[in-house]
């Protein structure tokens, strides 16, 4: 069964879409996964669950969670690899298909992996974004998918957290440009102009539509629009959870975001 990859930038809000995939993904464990907040050049976003029971010390979500230590290490179903690490799909391939058989033998039947859901860093267009980040794709530049072939070739899916609207009407979209402007050297740059061509050089990202990828468009799930997740669940062959869950979720994040 195909793994998920999540691709996007951490100013656009990727961690939670990690989180809101692995949550509905993973219906029966969910709530014994674990919320870790990162700031990443002044950038607030969900981290990533650690894949291993011995990495798993972040602290615990209830008292019955800390009374049962195997609820608590089901938490482990997320992976962030480095792609530079992996030269062909067939390597990434053989790191995932290792990261599963050893979660399988060290926790047993406590659970058993047949999928998980993973992002990747140090890739050639910088940050996290798999095909073209918006800073490089210009009206000359073309779509770097070195590292998107990769993914595929490793015979997964890829989930592109995208944009429905890039007009100054979005709060979403000005609070990640406001969260870019943190970034950095950013209070160097001119955001009033760049925030127009951040718009356009996002929007003119095509994204493959076959039926391993799917554009996922945040300011829509930040909106909680249930369309939107009721594709995205859809897409990954899932039940969707209850309305007031997933929503839940959401009110959760911007909260702890803001």
């Amino acid at each position: 069964m195909a793994n998920f990859c999540i691709s996007g930038q951490h100013q656009e809000y990727k961690g939670f879409a990690h989180y809101l995939v692995y949550q509905t993904l993973f219906a029966s464990i969910r709530n014994s996964s674990h919320i870790n907040m990162i700031t990443i050049e002044g950038v607030k976003d969900y981290e990533y669950v650690q894949p291993f029971k011995d990495n798993v010390g972040v602290g615990y979500d209830d008292d019955a969670i800390v009374a049962n230590d195997d609820t608590a290490r089901k938490k482990g179903l997320n992976r962030v690899y480095a792609m530079s690490d992996y030269a062909a799909g067939s390597n990434l391939k053989t790191q995932i298909d290792t990261d599963i058989a050893s979660i399988n033998t060290s926790w047993g039947s406590d659970l058993t992996v047949d999928k998980i859901v993973y992002s990747v860093r140090q890739i050639t267009n910088y940050g996290t974004e798999l095909y073209g980040a918006p800073w490089l794709k210009t009206e000359t530049d073309s779509v770097v998918t070195t590292d998107y072939d990769k993914v595929k070739a490793a015979g997964d899916k890829v989930i592109h957290v995208t944009w429905d609207d890039t007009s100054d009407s979005n709060s979403h979209w000005l609070k990640a440009m406001a969260r870019y402007e943190l970034m950095a050297g950013g209070e160097s740059v001119n955001w009033d102009e760049r925030k127009k061509a951040y718009a356009r050089n996002r929007l003119a990202i095509n994204h493959p539509t076959g039926d391993n990828d799917y554009s996922l468009n945040i300011d829509k799930i930040l909106d909680k629009d249930e369309t939107e997740y009721a594709n995205l669940c859809t897409f990954l062959g899932v039940s969707a959870l209850s309305s007031a869950t997933w929503k839940t979720y959401v009110d959760t994040y911007l909260t702890a975001i803001a």
